[in-house]
């Protein structure tokens, strides 16, 4: 699945399988605030001078990161 897909997934209400994926406001909001906190974590973590934005994270840091959020 794509990254939107995955978003919309884990913040969307659905009350069958066959409606439509509906994201509220305060969910959507949500997904902002955290997508903008792992941008800024992965900006923080970027190997110097890395045109690809490539980042190094040790495991531990990876499974903190991840729990956190």
């Amino acid at each position: 699945p794509t990254t939107l897909e995955i978003i919309v997934k884990r913040y969307s209400t659905r009350t069958d399988e066959h409606s439509s994926a509906k994201v509220s406001f305060e969910h959507y909001i949500q997904a902002c605030a955290r997508l903008t906190l792992l941008n800024d974590l992965m900006h923080s973590k970027s190997t110097n001078g890395s045109p690809r934005n490539i980042c190094s994270f040790s495991i531990d840091e990876f499974m903190q990161l991840a729990l956190s959020l």
